[in-house]
C-alpha cells in the first residue's frame, strides 16, 4: 500500500483541516486530528497532483439558522473518483490511527460513483460531497452525530440517503438542489431529526419527507421550489419564512391545533393544494384569500364542531367544500391505499408508496404497500395525499 506523508499545514491543503501533517494512502489523504488519541481525518484530494488550482466558494451560513458571511471555503476534492472505500484506521510509519472524521469539503466537485463510510465515522463536514455529480446513493452510519451544512448540495443525480438516526438536525442547505436529476430523492433514517436549517431541502426532488412528527423547528424556505408532495406541520413546530414557498407539487397540507396566524404565507405559490387539513378548533388568521390561491375546489377540513366557525371566518369561508376532519381505526380507504390493522401486522394495499409511523413519530417502514410486522399499537399510515390510522392487535 503506498504511503505518503507530506510534510505541510493542513490549512495549505485543505482549509479548516486536521492539524499537523497530510498522511497520502494510496489514493486517499487524512490529517491528523490528535497525536494523543491516534485519531485522523479524511481531506480533501491533492490539487497539485491533478493540476487544479484550488478553487474556492464562499459558504454562506455562520450557524444553524442564521445566514451569512463565514471564512469557510470549499476546496476540491478532484482526485477522487469511483468507487471510494474509507478505512476504518490508517497506518503511518509511527502507529496506527482510527478515522474519525470527514472533513469540510473533502469529495467536493469529486467524481464518485459511490462512497462506503466505516462506523468510526464521528462527523460529516460542511460540503463534504457537494457537487459529487456521479454518486447516486449514500448510506451515514448511525455513528455519525453530526452533518455539516451544504454536506450533498447540488448532488445531481442522488436518489437515495441513508441518513444516521443518531444526529438530530439536518442542518441549511444540506440537500439543496440535490436529486434534479432523478425522479426522486428517498430519504430514509431520520427517526430523530427535531430541527432542519433554511433551504436545507430547496430545489431538490424530495417527494416525501418520513418523519414529521418530530420536527419542532423549520426555518426559512426549507422546502422552497422541491418536489414536495404533502406537508404535516406537528404541534408545537417553530417555523421559519416561506417554508413551503413555490412547492409546484404540493397537494395535502396538514395543520395543528396550534396553527399560528398568516399560515398561508407559508404556502406562497403552491397552486395544486386539493386537501388542506387544519385541527385548530378556532380558525386562525389568514393574511388573504388562501382558497383563491389553490387548486380549484380544494377540500378543508376542520373539527367536526368547528365547521360552522369556519364557514363564517374571514378567509376561510372562501373554500367552497368545508368538512369534518376523516380519522378512523381499521379498514380505511384513503384514495389512493387501503389499510387495516391485523395480529401482528399491517396490510396496505394500493398503488401508493406509503410510509407508516407509531404514536412516537417513528417511522417503522418507508415503501411498497403490502404486509408490514409491527407490535400491538395505533399506527398512521400516510401517503403523499392521504393519512390514516390503523390498529394492530
Amino acid at each position: 500500500m503506498k504511503l505518503k506523508i507530506l510534510m505541510m499545514a493542513v490549512a495549505a491543503v485543505c482549509a479548516g483541516g486536521a492539524q499537523g501533517y497530510i498522511v497520502q494512502i494510496g489514493d486517499m489523504y487524512f490529517g491528523t486530528m490528535s497525536e494523543q488519541y491516534l485519531t485522523m481525518a479524511v481531506e480533501c484530494g491533492n490539487t497539485e497532483d491533478n493540476g487544479i488550482d484550488a478553487p474556492v466558494r464562499p459558504q454562506r451560513v455562520t450557524s444553524d439558522f442564521d445566514p451569512g458571511i463565514d471564512p469557510f471555503k470549499y476546496w476540491t476534492g478532484g482526485t477522487y473518483k469511483g468507487d471510494v472505500i474509507i478505512p476504518a484506521e490508517v497506518e503511518n510509519y509511527y502507529a496506527r490511527y482510527v478515522v474519525q472524521e470527514i472533513h469540510m469539503g473533502a469529495f467536493c466537485y469529486s467524481p464518485i460513483t459511490s462512497i462506503t463510510i466505516p462506523e468510526t465515522i464521528a462527523y460529516v463536514g460542511k460540503g463534504a460531497f457537494a457537487f459529487c455529480y456521479s454518486l447516486r446513493q449514500i448510506e451515514i452510519p448511525n455513528s455519525v452525530t453530526k452533518i455539516g451544512a451544504f454536506a450533498f448540495e447540488d448532488c445531481r443525480t442522488l436518489e437515495q440517503v441513508s441518513f444516521s438516526t443518531n444526529c438530530d438536525k439536518i442542518d441549511s442547505y444540506t440537500f439543496y438542489q440535490t436529486g434534479q436529476n432523478r425522479d426522486e430523492l428517498t430519504l430514509l433514517g431520520v427517526d430523530n431529526v427535531t430541527r432542519i436549517g433554511h433551504y436545507a431541502f430547496a430545489f431538490s426532488s424530495l417527494k416525501e419527507y418520513p418523519n414529521w412528527y418530530k420536527l419542532v423547528q423549520l426555518g426559512n424556505n426549507v422546502f422552497f421550489e422541491s418536489a414536495l408532495e404533502s406537508a404535516h406541520i406537528p404541534a408545537g413546530c417553530v417555523l421559519g419564512s416561506e417554508v413551503f414557498m413555490d412547492c409546484a407539487k404540493l397537494k395535502t397540507v396538514e395543520l395543528p391545533a396550534d396553527c399560528p396566524e398568516n399560515i398561508d404565507l407559508q404556502f406562497k405559490n403552491c397552486p395544486a393544494i386539493d386537501l388542506i387539513r387544519i385541527e385548530s378548533a378556532a380558525p386562525p388568521a389568514l393574511s388573504a384569500d388562501w382558497a383563491s390561491k389553490v387548486a380549484s375546489g380544494c377540500v378543508l377540513e376542520v373539527p367536526a364542531e368547528s365547521i360552522e366557525m369556519y364557514r363564517a371566518a374571514p378567509y376561510w369561508k372562501e373554500f367552497t367544500t368545508i368538512r369534518a376532519l376523516t380519522t378512523g381505526i381499521d379498514e380505511v380507504p384513503a384514495g389512493d391505499f387501503t389499510a387495516k390493522g391485523l395480529s401482528g401486522s399491517i396490510s396496505v394495499s394500493g398503488s401508493s408508496r406509503v410510509s407508516i409511523y407509531d404514536m412516537n413519530g417513528v417511522c417503522i417502514y418507508q415503501g411498497e404497500c403490502g404486509e408490514v410486522t409491527a407490535a400491538p399499537g395505533i399506527y398512521v399510515v400516510k401517503s403523499p395525499s392521504a393519512s390514516v390510522k390503523v390498529q394492530v392487535m
